[in-house]
């Protein structure tokens, strides 16, 4: 993980609860949350929020984050001084001065976090996701966020994590829930 030193306090608080959880319990490949965004999250740097992105309601992450990334085609130049690209749907864990880390969700692009529910956020880990992944896993479990997927069984959580593969499972499970 690149830039450790930019995230210390929320790699910190990671490591830690990894440590309590023990050992991952059977048939999972990570022992929890934090454990996947250790060996798979990437650390982002936090940017002002570009005007053209509408700050969200407070407590209200997952679902500001997502409808962001999904209006893509309507602000797809939005801060072009941050480089190229679309924005992408970001979870993980992220840290406002003087509190704990805790799960949240923003848009990153070439490892800058933008946050439309914070305006204080100072460290960010998380795992991106792109666009079509997020719209099955939304359309599917019918709720905001991918990585604590209760419901289901903790997807992330079973397998070493594919984005394709991922996706795949969003969209069976969208089918059987069609069927």
């Amino acid at each position: 993980m690149k830039n450790k030193k930019a995230a210390a306090s929320v790699i910190e608080y990671l490591e830690m609860v990894r440590k309590v959880r023990g050992k991952k319990p059977q048939g999972f490949a990570y022992n929890g949350v934090e454990d996947l965004i250790l060996k798979e999250g990437e650390v982002f740097i936090p940017a002002p929020l570009p005007e053209e992105i509408s700050r969200g309601r407070m407590k209200m992450c997952f679902k500001n984050a997502t409808e962001a990334a999904l209006r893509q085609d309507d602000i797809s130049g939005v801060g072009s001084w941050l480089g190229d690209g679309l924005w992408e749907y970001t979870e993980g864990f992220a840290l406002c001065e003087g509190l704990i880390p805790v799960q949240h969700a923003w848009l990153s692009r070439n490892g800058v976090a933008v946050d439309p529910t914070w305006t204080d956020g100072i460290e960010y880990v998380g795992i991106r996701f792109n666009k079509s992944l997020l719209a099955s896993a939304i359309v599917a479990t019918r709720t905001y966020g991918l990585l604590d997927d209760w419901r289901n069984g903790f997807p992330l959580l079973r397998n070493k994590f594919d984005s394709a593969q991922l996706e795949e499972y969003y969209k069976n499970l969208l089918d059987k829930c069609n069927a």
